[in-house]
């Protein structure tokens, strides 16, 4: 199967984030493809970097039922800290992940994910990160991906990033 993901954020003030995912599954052996749950969530930063310290918030989340009985989890609540250092034109950044799902039948999420961003002109950055899940129907961590790609600055406001993701 083929997973798409639009994710979309506003920045509410300079330290609170608005933040959208809807995703899309294609399948090509069957037809059952669809959106999975749309999630949403608020993202704190509480600490800012300084020269020798790193940037630290909190995000809270929640996803709204897509009422496909292959996709859903029938809704979810979660939260995480993300950790993030700049060092001259590389940012890492270092996320936890926990999400309980509405489904009692399902287990509970885990996300570990570790990038960097690499500022290699003035509007473009390219990005890479090691991403790994225990998954709603998992008892282990068993999938990990890395994931590429580059993000544009296309105005002041707006940035669009494109990537890519092997399991």
């Amino acid at each position: 199967f083929y997973r798409f993901l639009f994710k979309a954020a506003y920045g509410i003030t300079d330290n609170i984030e608005f933040d959208v995912t809807i995703p899309y599954i294609y399948k090509w052996s069957d037809t059952v493809d669809g959106f999975e749950d749309i999630a949403i969530g608020l993202k704190h930063r509480f600490v800012n970097e300084t020269k020798y310290s790193p940037s630290i918030a909190y995000i809270l989340t929640a996803s709204i039922p897509s009422g496909r009985d292959d996709f859903s989890t029938d809704g979810s609540f979660g939260g995480g800290v993300i950790v993030s250092k700049r060092v001259g034109p590389v940012k890492g950044h270092f996320n936890v992940f926990y999400e309980k799902p509405g489904k009692g039948s399902l287990d509970d999420e885990v996300i570990l994910a570790a990038g960097l961003d690499f500022a290699a002109a003035h509007n473009m950055k390219l990005l890479a990160e090691l991403y790994s899940k225990k998954d709603f129907d998992s008892n282990i961590f068993d999938s990990t991906e890395l994931r590429v790609g580059y993000r544009i600055k296309a105005s002041d406001i707006l940035y669009t990033t494109v990537g890519a993701a092997f399991d």
